[in-house]
């Protein structure tokens, strides 16, 4: 079979990246909350959303679930937000999080934001792209002798780069680099140190594959 045949895969993988990214952009273009300000706000208290109950189809017994309220303060007036979507886990009194609010109505907030939806789509879209990307390399750039690069390095440089960079995003609350810069400035915790280690050895890789490559006669 010949190998250019193998690159539906990587190809689809790269159309479906494409889509993704492009749904989690233009979220983040038209979120409502695209202009709000970014504070700090602290856990409150919580709402019984779902008691605990059997469920037969699973014969499993469901967590109860909360609705999380958390305390915010502008221009040193307190106010409070309510999560939308309920969940098992119950932070502690006073644990920080992220809240947007609208500056000329600072009693409209969101936790957290939509951004991390849209950031989330962002980060997949662009791992299907960047992950397929050296696979067509690889299957193409077999017939090209000119092609002097160690395509298996690439590969694997960008993965590592792509993970850690998702992993740090994630734990950072923001896709955006000043927004990780921030994040990394005010609350930076040793763990943090490993996925910037992927990062830099991914990128480490990606530049000595392409430009210090040496092929094997």
């Amino acid at each position: 079979m010949n190998m250019k045949s193998f690159a539906t895969l990587p190809i689809i993988t790269i159309l479906c990246g494409i889509f993704i990214l492009g749904l989690g952009i233009k979220e983040t273009a038209t979120s409502n909350t695209k202009d709000y300000t970014e504070t700090t706000g602290y856990f409150y208290y919580s709402t019984l959303a779902k008691d605990e109950h059997y469920d037969a189809d699973k014969d499993a017994v469901s967590a109860p679930t909360y609705f999380l309220t958390y305390r915010y303060y502008v221009g040193g007036e307190e106010y409070t937000v309510t999560g939308s979507s309920p969940t098992a886990f119950v932070p502690s009194i006073d644990e920080e999080i992220k809240i947007l609010y609208d500056v000329e109505n600072p009693e409209n907030a969101v936790i957290g934001g939509p951004s991390k939806r849209s950031n989330a789509l962002i980060i997949i879209g662009i791992f299907f792209i960047l992950c397929s990307l050296p696979f067509l390399v690889i299957i193409f750039g077999n017939n090209i002798q000119s092609l002097k690069v160690d395509k298996m390095g690439i590969l694997m440089g960008l993965i590592v780069a792509i993970v850690g960079y998702g992993a740090l995003s994630m734990i950072c609350g923001s896709f955006s680099p000043i927004g990780i810069f921030k994040y990394l400035d005010s609350s930076f915790m040793l763990p943090l140190i490993i996925p910037i280690l992927m990062i830099i050895a991914g990128v480490f890789s990606v530049i000595k594959s392409i430009f210090f490559y040496k092929p094997q006669d």
